[in-house]
């Protein structure tokens, strides 16, 4: 082994790592298959265990654990137990919560926060594809099967139907309140 300035505590944690450098990984199997990567943070019994790319920070039991031999996406951060728990080649995602963005894959640039975030009660609507959506609440998400991009949701179970679109509450949701100026720019506004 070559790589320089890695910790690791916890069977198996850092096991395969070769040339990777300023490393942690703190937990049984933290980390475990990282080979030449570096800068990666893994504390959390098998957090990280497949991940080969650099600079990702995985906080939780299962948190970024990856797929075998695939996960190569960098800069990821996933906060929780089994936060991007299948992310391969998505990058620079953040995921906050338990079980957020828990099914991405090939995405990127996503930011889930709160509790199964990303994650919806319909499996075949998880955003496994999907990029630079930014979903906060508990199980916010998408509510189709499409990959939607450049979507936000904010509120318990607030959903998106469409790439390109912004959801403030849920279909319980009865008074959205603004204060102080509130611009719209585009084309057209619908008020039903």
């Amino acid at each position: 082994t070559t790589g320089i300035a890695n910790t690791a505590m916890g069977n198996y944690a850092l096991g395969l790592c070769t040339t990777g450098a300023n490393n942690v990984g703190v937990g049984p199997q933290a980390a475990g298959n990282l080979t030449t990567a570096g800068s990666v943070t893994a504390v959390g019994a098998f957090c990280g265990q497949y991940t080969y790319g650099s600079q990702g920070t995985f906080l939780g039991e299962y948190a970024g654990r990856g797929v075998i031999t695939v996960s190569t996406g960098a800069f990821n951060t996933a906060l929780g137990r089994s936060a991007m728990y299948s992310f391969t080649t998505g990058g620079s995602n953040t995921a906050v919560g338990a079980h957020a963005l828990y099914d991405i894959t090939t995405g990127a640039s996503n930011v889930a926060v709160g509790y199964l975030s990303g994650v919806t009660e319909t499996v075949a609507n998880t955003n496994v594809s999907g990029s630079q959506n930014v979903w906060v609440g508990q199980e916010s998400g998408s509510s189709t099967a499409t990959p939607l991009s450049n979507s936000v949701a904010i509120g318990y179970r607030a959903k998106n139907s469409a790439s390109n679109q912004v959801v403030l509450g849920n279909t319980s949701t009865t008074d959205n309140i603004v204060y102080g100026k509130l611009s719209v720019s585009g084309n057209r506004v619908n008020v039903s």
